[in-house]
C-alpha cells in the first residue's frame, strides 16, 4: 500500500485475513486499504472486527481513530449526495442562451470546475508494524 500498488496491497491482505482471522492487524491494514479506495462501510467493518480482536490500549486507540474518520467521510459523502441544496452537476444549468452564459460543458476548462468528492482520506495511511520481541539475555556462563 505504501508503493501504492492499492490492489495488491488488497489481495494481500484478504489472504492475511484469511489464514490469520485472530490477527487484528490484517482487519486494521485492510479497513486501511478500503479507506484509501473509498469503500467506507467495508472498512468500517474491517475496522470494527479489529477492534473486537481486542488490540493492545494504543492500537486500540488509533483503530477508533480511523474508525472515526471513515464515519465521517462516509457521513460527508452521503450528505453531499443526498442534499437536493447542492449543486454537483453544474452542467445542468449551461447552454440555457443567456448572455454570458456557457452554451457547453467544453467552454470551461476540464479543471475548472473539480467534481466534488469525498472527503480526503490519508491514502497511505501509517501500517501498523506486528510487535517485536527482545532477544532472551543470557549471562555469560549459563
Amino acid at each position: 500500500m505504501q508503493t501504492g500498488e492499492i490492489d495488491l496491497a488488497l489481495a494481500d491482505l484478504n489472504e492475511s485475513a484469511r489464514i490469520a482471522s485472530s490477527n487484528f492487524y490484517a482487519f486494521w491494514n485492510r479497513g486501511a486499504v478500503y479507506a484509501a479506495k473509498g469503500e467506507f462501510d467495508r472498512a468500517r467493518g474491517d475496522f470494527t472486527t479489529a477492534l473486537a480482536l481486542n488490540p493492545d490500549k494504543t492500537s486500540k486507540a488509533k483503530i477508533e481513530e480511523a474508525l472515526n474518520a471513515v464515519m465521517e467521510g462516509a457521513k460527508a459523502a452521503n450528505a453531499q449526495t443526498s442534499d437536493p441544496s447542492v449543486i454537483s452537476d453544474p452542467s445542468a444549468f449551461w447552454g440555457h442562451g443567456e448572455e454570458g452564459s456557457a452554451s457547453a460543458a467544453s467552454s470551461y476548462p476540464a479543471d475548472a470546475m473539480p467534481m466534488p468528492s469525498a472527503p480526503a482520506i490519508e491514502a497511505t495511511p501509517a501500517i501498523p508494524a506486528a510487535p517485536t520481541l527482545e532477544p532472551a539475555v543470557v549471562p555469560p556462563g549459563q
